[in-house]
C-alpha cells in the first residue's frame, strides 16, 4: 500500500489569528503541515494569515467542505471553551455521516492553563508549546 504524504502530515485549521497562530502555523508549514484553513472573526488579522498560507479563511460558524484532521485552538485561554465548544457542536452531525474507518478531525488547544475540551463523539487534546511565539 502506497503511503502519501498527507498520513505523515495532516491537514490543519487555525482557529483564531494571533501571534500563537502565526507562530504555530509557520513553524508547522515549514515542517510540511499543510494549513488548510483560519477561521477567524474577521479582520485583518485573519485574511492575512490565510493569505500567508495560502487557505481558506472561514467565519467562526462555518466549517471546511472537506474537514481537516486537526483543528488547532489558538483563541485567548478564556475563548476556548466558548470556541471549542461551539466547533465541536458544529463538528458532530459531520462526523456522524462519515464513511467507517474515516479519521476522526482532533480539535486541540494550545494552553497550558485550560482543561482538555470534553467530547464523547470527537478526539480532543492540547498542543502546550514550550517558549512563546512570535512571528
Amino acid at each position: 500500500m502506497a503511503t502519501s504524504s498527507t498520513d505523515f502530515h495532516p491537514s490543519i485549521s487555525l482557529v483564531g489569528a494571533g501571534n500563537v497562530a502565526w507562530g504555530l502555523g509557520l513553524s508547522l508549514q515549514r515542517a510540511g503541515f499543510p494549513i488548510v484553513s483560519v477561521h477567524s472573526r474577521g479582520g485583518e488579522r485573519g485574511t492575512r494569515l490565510a493569505n500567508r498560507f495560502n487557505c481558506l479563511l472561514l467565519g467562526d460558524a462555518e466549517l471546511e467542505e472537506q474537514l481537516p484532521r486537526l483543528y488547532l485552538l489558538t483563541v485567548p485561554d478564556d475563548a476556548i471553551a466558548p470556541v471549542g465548544t461551539t466547533l465541536l457542536r458544529l463538528l458532530y452531525p459531520r462526523v456522524k455521516t462519515l464513511p467507517a474507518n474515516t479519521p476522526l478531525p482532533i480539535v486541540g488547544h494550545t494552553s497550558g492553563t485550560s482543561p482538555l475540551l470534553q467530547s464523547q463523539h470527537i478526539p480532543t487534546g492540547v498542543l502546550y508549546p514550550i517558549q512563546r511565539f512570535g512571528y
